[in-house]
């Protein structure tokens, strides 16, 4: 039998099995190595960003590894009304992440803050409050995440992964559709190897979770407090044409859902996103990295009012914005320490009727340290 003929009907259970099941997840880990790639990995997945990008990946740990890492991100905001000045700049996320993994096995724990870490005024600015309704004076929404993955060698060139995620969010705004939540979700993963130097890697987020009221704010730009965890698929191929180098490309949100907003009566798209990844690693333990993304995000909700005056269907314009990142790497005796940043041109086309908008760049920066015996 060639894999061919194996490839048909494993690509068309996990096809379907997205499509049937109702499952972006609210945090998608950006390991700092990962990251520098333009988080072009799941066909590499080599190291504890596979818990993440691959679980099939860890089938190529060797020995045992810890890390710990962490990141922030900046948004910079300019407010387009009047009370809201010096509140909307500097929108920010911050976490961390810490890992243990060994060859087909692998636990992850994971925290991130988004929102302002200063504190706010609320009276001074006039801010509305829904009656029953109060706001932290540091307005950060928390995600907590529990994470566990498994791989397995089903043939010689074929390994399959499974990873469960707990998560805990914990909103800044204390009402009783949005207070803390617990939920749970699984992806399913494999990782081929038709060729030496070459493997192919897909990723089903989400096939199985529960509901769970969350925040987004996701590379779109966009906010929005959703009620599900839907379904998506990333695919990936890595190439080493040599053994200092991989070359890596993604395609994220194969399976493009419209997601219900919980608070709001409207539906958040997810786009398609093209990510590409470089890494060159010396033999002195040194390794340089390179990668760039290009996405798409809503800009302005549009109100189309058809010939006969009525309103026809609500829907987001969208504008593509590209990703640049770099990184590098330094290993000896076990211990391996990466740095990572990522820039990116999103300027903002929102109407001067919104509340605050994006404007020039984004940044983020990522560090991690990791020791493996």
């Amino acid at each position: 039998m060639s894999k061919l003929t194996i490839y048909i009907p494993i690509l068309s259970i996990l096809l379907l099995s997205a499509i049937s099941l109702s499952a972006q997840e609210p945090y998608f880990c950006d390991g700092t190595r990962a990251l520098s790639m333009g988080k072009a990995f799941t066909a590499l997945a080599d190291d504890e960003n596979a818990l993440f990008y691959n679980p099939a990946g860890l089938t190529r740990i060797e020995g045992q590894r810890v890390s710990l890492s962490g990141y922030i991100q900046q948004y910079a905001w300019e407010a387009t009304i009047e009370q809201l000045e010096g509140w909307a700049p500097n929108f920010t996320d911050r976490g961390y992440t810490v890992s243990y993994i060994r060859q087909r096995f692998g636990i992850s724990y994971s925290m991130t803050g988004k929102g302002r870490w200063e504190s706010i005024d609320f009276e001074e600015r006039n801010i509305y409050m829904p009656e029953g309704t109060s706001f932290s004076d540091r307005p950060v929404n928390y995600e907590h995440y529990l994470t566990v993955g498994y791989a397995h060698e089903i043939l010689p060139w074929l390994d399959l992964g499974l990873s469960g995620k707990y998560l805990h969010f914990s909103p800044h705004v204390d009402s009783e559709r949005l207070a803390d939540r617990d939920g749970f979700t699984f992806d399913l993963s494999l990782l081929f190897y038709p060729a030496d130097r070459l493997s192919i890697g897909l990723n089903l987020q989400n096939v199985i979770s529960s509901e769970i009221d969350y925040a987004v704010f996701n590379d779109y730009s966009t906010i929005a407090y959703l009620s599900e965890l839907p379904a998506n698929l990333t695919a990936g191929i890595a190439w080493l044409p040599i053994d200092a180098l991989s070359i890596t490309a993604d395609v994220r949100n194969l399976l493009q859902d419209d997601v219900k907003s919980a608070i709001n009566d409207y539906m958040l798209e997810f786009k398609r996103s093209y990510h590409f990844g470089i890494e060159w690693r010396s033999t002195f333990g040194l390794a340089l990295r390179g990668g760039y993304y290009r996405c798409e995000r809503a800009v302005d909700l549009v109100y189309p009012v058809t010939p006969f005056g009525d309103t026809g269907p609500d829907y987001y314009e969208y504008e593509a914005y590209n990703n640049f990142s770099l990184g590098a790497g330094y290993t000896n005796k076990g211990f391996s320490f990466d740095l990572g940043a990522k820039l990116d041109d999103r300027s903002s086309k929102m109407n001067e009727s919104s509340t605050s908008q994006v404007r020039g760049t984004t940044a983020m920066g990522s560090a991690s340290i990791s020791y493996s015996f």
